[in-house]
């Protein structure tokens, strides 16, 4: 058997520009945090994950899930759909996956990814590792994957690993835990979720300013290049990274603490994108 070819999810698909243009004349600039996750920005992003020497989160999740999967599937009978957001390599979802065809025999995986060949890739390891596993991958963002899935019967296990909840703009996480509760239907549906409660700016910073994740935010510049005919010059640009601490109340959070991570120009400069500039006429 093989996985499916990827289901994609993604309106912004349709019009691009539509999607980045905005964020590109606003002020600060900035993409949509997807648009990272081209293929080579997956890539480099499970670089920085499990090679950071700072970055605890990948190993502290894996040893976790090894820990407790089978506390975690022990109410699951049947077959079950597991929904991985942002599935990456698959490595975290595979110990639920193995431990679900241990107990049942069957399993049916939906492994969540913004880049399609990648996530295809992925799928199709997997599907030649695991008797009893069927793959269905879904390239899109978070929110419309979450929609597409209450259109697919059956128990459903979402799991949401990697600290990534944490990239989700506060003003939209009532609006995305909305999506999840009317997806999770059923009784015996679920939502599991990693969430970094680590709040030392020290060893944060250390984890978000080594080289890997600066290679990672400068993906963004080579992507909008390749799709846009763009002219950005890395050598134009600095990665910066603060640890922030808001003293205001926002959206409902007192006193929230976070980070915020991208590139700042180091001059004044002009960047062509062609492509957008034919979009528009």
């Amino acid at each position: 058997m093989q996985a499916t070819p990827a289901v994609s999810t993604s309106a912004e698909r349709a019009s691009l520009a539509d999607a980045i243009l905005p964020g590109l004349l606003s002020s600060p600039k900035f993409t949509p945090h997807w648009y990272n996750y081209d293929s080579r920005g997956s890539e480099l992003y499970m670089i920085a994950a499990t090679e950071n020497p700072f970055y605890h989160v990948f190993r502290v999740e894996t040893a976790l899930l090894q820990d407790n999967a089978g506390d975690i599937i022990s109410s699951y009978d049947g077959t079950v759909r597991l929904v991985d957001l942002g599935a990456g390599n698959c490595v975290k979802p595979k110990i639920l996956i193995d431990m679900l065809l241990k107990k049942t025999g069957t399993c049916s995986f939906y492994p969540v990814d913004i880049a399609q060949e990648f996530v295809e890739e992925n799928a199709r390891r997997l599907m030649a590792d695991c008797k009893g596993l069927s793959v269905h991958p879904i390239a899109g963002e978070n929110q419309n994957s979450l929609k597409f899935m209450q259109s697919v019967s059956g128990t459903k296990l979402i799991t949401h690993f990697g600290n990534s909840f944490s990239t989700i703009p506060m003003n939209e996480m009532a609006t995305f835990l909305r999506t999840v509760w009317e997806t999770i239907s059923e009784p015996e549906d679920r939502y599991l979720v990693g969430i970094d409660l680590n709040q030392d700016e020290n060893a944060v910073r250390q984890a978000y300013t080594h080289g890997s994740w600066v290679d990672f935010n400068f993906n963004v510049l080579n992507r909008l290049n390749r799709d846009f005919r763009a002219d950005f010059k890395e050598k134009n640009f600095d990665y910066c990274f603060k640890y922030v601490v808001d003293e205001r109340e926002i959206c409902n959070i007192k006193r929230p603490e976070f980070v915020t991570a991208g590139l700042r120009s180091k001059c004044d400069q002009i960047v062509h994108l062609g492509k957008i500039y034919m979009h528009l006429q």
